[in-house]
Formats: C-alpha cells, sequence, structure tokens
C-alpha cells in the first residue's frame, strides 16, 4: 500500500510540474506562433508617424485583439497655425490578407481658443507590414473631416453614409508607418 501511495504521489508531482510548465510556456509559443502562421498581428501598441504636405503628424495608437482600436493624436509639426485641437481617437480594424489590415478611427475636433467641438475627423488607413518584420507597418492613411455647421450639440451622425465628407488629405493618402512600442527596461 505504501509503494502504491509514494507512486501516486510521484506521479501527481511529475504530472503537476509538467502541468505547470505548459501553462507557462504556451502564452509565449502562441504569440509567437499567431505572428509566423497566420501572418502578422497588428493588436499592441504603436508608435505611429504621418507624413503630410508641409508636416509630420506623430500618434499613439492601440490595436485590440477584438478588431477595436484607440489612438492619441500628437502635435504635428509644422501644421501649428490650425485653431484645432484633437480629443482621444476610437475606432475599428481588420485583417485584409496574412500580412495587411485597414481600419478606421474617428476623433472629435474642438476650437483651441474656445474649447467647443466643431467637427469629427475620420481617418481611413490601409497597412501591411514591412517584409521579414512584425514589428514595423506602412501604408497610406486618408484623413476626413465632418464640420458641425449647426453648433456642438447637432453635429452629423459620422456613421451616416449618406453624409459628405471632406478630404484632408491628397486623393492618394497620406504616407504613414509605425513601429510596435516594446517594454525599456528600467536599469
Amino acid at each position: 500500500m505504501k509503494n502504491t501511495f509514494r507512486r501516486f504521489r510521484w506521479l501527481f508531482c511529475t504530472v503537476a510540474v509538467f502541468g505547470a510548465a505548459i501553462v507557462l510556456v504556451t502564452p509565449q509559443i502562441s504569440s509567437t506562433s499567431a505572428q509566423s502562421t497566420q501572418g502578422g498581428q497588428p493588436w499592441g501598441s504603436w508608435l505611429w508617424l504621418t507624413l503630410g504636405p508641409g508636416f509630420t503628424g506623430q500618434n499613439v495608437a492601440i490595436f485590440h485583439q477584438d478588431g477595436s482600436m484607440t489612438c492619441a493624436e500628437g502635435p504635428f509639426a509644422g501644421y501649428e497655425e490650425t485653431n484645432e485641437a484633437y480629443g482621444p481617437g476610437h475606432g475599428t480594424w481588420e485583417k485584409t490578407g496574412p500580412n495587411t489590415f485597414r481600419g478606421v478611427r474617428y476623433v472629435m475636433v474642438y476650437d483651441k481658443t474656445t474649447g467647443v467641438r466643431i467637427g469629427i475627423s475620420r481617418g481611413r488607413f490601409s497597412f501591411h507590414f514591412v517584409p521579414g518584420n512584425f514589428d514595423q507597418i506602412e501604408g497610406r492613411l486618408f484623413v476626413e473631416l465632418l464640420g458641425c455647421p449647426d453648433g456642438p450639440f447637432a453635429c452629423p451622425d459620422p456613421l451616416d453614409p449618406a453624409n459628405v465628407w471632406t478630404p484632408a488629405s491628397p486623393p492618394e493618402g497620406l504616407p504613414a508607418s509605425a513601429k510596435r512600442i516594446h517594454t525599456v527596461p528600467v536599469d
């Protein structure tokens, strides 16, 4: 009986140790294999750079696994003469191929002086991973504006397909690129 108990205890401990090892290693295997077997996955945080005629824009974008995204609009170097301020961006993205994806983000636009909402900015984008690098993407950004002609509380519904958006970027879009943000050691 003692021998049976010892064998059972040894078997139980062995299975527990291997089970714990599998649980600890699986997330790392999954995230690595997701980038190689399913093509590039954009989820995570990115430092985004947009180049326009006479300006450079920078922001931080977060692509979530569920297909949603958030972003924080940054200053546009060389474009400071406008009287516009931007709120945080929210939107969606979807894969269009093994290493490509597209999406849209909406941002509220405010008058810098009064703080009153004057419109909504829509950014449609199409990106691909730089070949051989799942930490860098590039593509095109198409920016459009929808004004609030009847005041800040009567802005048109940005999801209504009947609305006419005013292009704020060239017809071919703006070149944009992003690099995945990684942890930085404290030491």
